[in-house]
């Protein structure tokens, strides 16, 4: 039976309603993905993001994590893939070189399954999820990082009540609340996101501070 809080995600999958799919690499992850150690980088709730080819040429071990299955098929299909594809517990898993993306619901990720991370990268995972499970994301992705990791946020800032998300609003002191028992926390920057989305202006926002910041597992 399929989860209730997975059928919208589904949906805008099957019906192409995916105005979060930026269509090429994010510009903060260019700027800051130095930041990132070498090793293993996990992307929670990915699509299908052209920042996954873009952190394995940059040497990464990246594993993504994405619930539509209709996102990971047209990632290998647009990147000329051929991955290798086996079911393991409750995931479809599709390998290529340097990257392998597990196709399922997040929270059912098991570090047994897939080990502990040096990186992260979180463009679009935390502000995809309601306030109600975003607690749970957190204290799901702590999981997976070793002593010392690092993570790239990246969020939005707005008033909650004039837009209804995704994507939602995570101010600056949420994210020091999530975080900030295990990790410490250092804001890179942040920037006006109202300009140029023509959903953020029709409803009535004033104000859209897109903001990013590095995170390292204590």
């Amino acid at each position: 039976m399929t989860d209730p809080r997975h059928q919208p995600w589904l949906e805008r999958w099957a019906e192409g309603r995916t105005g979060f799919h930026e269509g090429r690499v994010n510009g903060w992850l260019r700027k800051y993905g130095g930041s990132l150690p070498p090793g293993r980088v996990l992307a929670p709730l990915c699509g299908k993001t052209l920042d996954l080819p873009w952190l394995v040429d940059q040497g990464f071990e990246v594993v993504g994590v994405e619930l539509a299955s209709r996102a990971v098929e047209d990632f290998h299909a647009e990147q000329g893939l051929s991955p290798s594809v086996a079911d393991e517990g409750a995931f479809r898993v599709w390998r290529t070189a340097g990257l392998t993306v597990y196709q399922g619901d997040w929270f059912e990720l098991d570090p047994k399954l897939v080990g502990s991370f040096d990186g992260v990268w979180d463009r679009a995972a935390m502000i995809a999820l309601p306030a109600k499970e975003r607690g749970d994301y957190v204290e799901h992705l702590l999981r997976f990082l070793r002593q010392g990791a690092h993570a790239l946020l990246v969020t939005l800032d707005y008033e909650q009540e004039r837009m209804d998300g995704p994507p939602y609003a995570v101010s600056e002191a949420e994210v020091q609340v999530s975080y900030g028992s295990n990790c410490t926390i250092r804001k890179l920057e942040s920037c006006d996101a109202l300009d140029g989305n023509p959903r953020f202006v029709e409803s009535g926002l004033e104000r859209v501070q897109e903001e990013v910041f590095l995170l390292e597992r204590a």
